[in-house]
């Protein structure tokens, strides 16, 4: 595996946010890095020009992973296994990895103190009635039973050990294309 190490795709590497493909270039409409590694916009509009839904599309930016801060990596290692994510670091005390079982997006631990500061993880599961079941039955406690939400998803809430705030939800084609979903005509 080759690494990008041009100063455009620093965003795709820092935290493992966002995958880097290798020569994409930025226009001129996309900003610049500042010294800070901020994207700043070229106009005065506060807005970074070009950066719109169709130009996105082909952009070379795919969510990777999301990090979440919890004190007790041995009881989220625990909790995270039995949701069905699949390990794949395991440098415990102070961090491990997990990929979801569809897809490529992984999902991480990182010990520290300063958790639940209002970070919310969304697993979307096709079976979420069932993997509810599953979960219930193994000893999973939820704070939420599953239930529609007005915004056409349906989500059961449940906290990790860390006390992060995790949904297991299914949205379908709801997650990205909602009736209200703005056009590109509207932005």
């Amino acid at each position: 595996m080759q690494i990008c190490n041009s100063r455009w795709c620093l965003l795709g590497l820092i935290r493992g946010f966002a995958e880097c493909r290798l020569g994409a270039q930025p226009t001129p409409a996309m900003g610049h890095l500042a010294p800070q590694g901020v994207i700043e916009p070229n106009d005065k509009s506060g807005k970074l020009s070009g950066v719109g839904v169709a130009e996105t599309e082909n952009s070379g930016m795919n969510l990777n992973q999301v990090t979440v801060t919890m004190p007790n990596l041995d009881a989220g290692w625990t909790f995270y296994c039995a949701l069905g994510l699949v390990p794949i670091v395991d440098a415990r005390p102070d961090y491990v990895r997990f990929v979801c079982p569809d897809g490529t997006s992984t999902f991480s631990l990182h010990k520290g103190d300063d958790v639940a500061t209002g970070t919310t993880v969304y697993f979307e599961c096709d079976d979420l009635d069932e993997k509810y079941q599953r979960l219930v039955a193994a000893g999973i406690v939820f704070s939420a039973l599953p239930q529609d939400q007005s915004w056409l998803w349906r989500e059961a809430e449940l906290f990790d050990p860390g006390g992060n705030r995790i949904l297991l939800y299914l949205a379908g084609s709801n997650r990205t294309d909602p009736p209200w979903r703005i056009k590109p005509n509207d932005i």
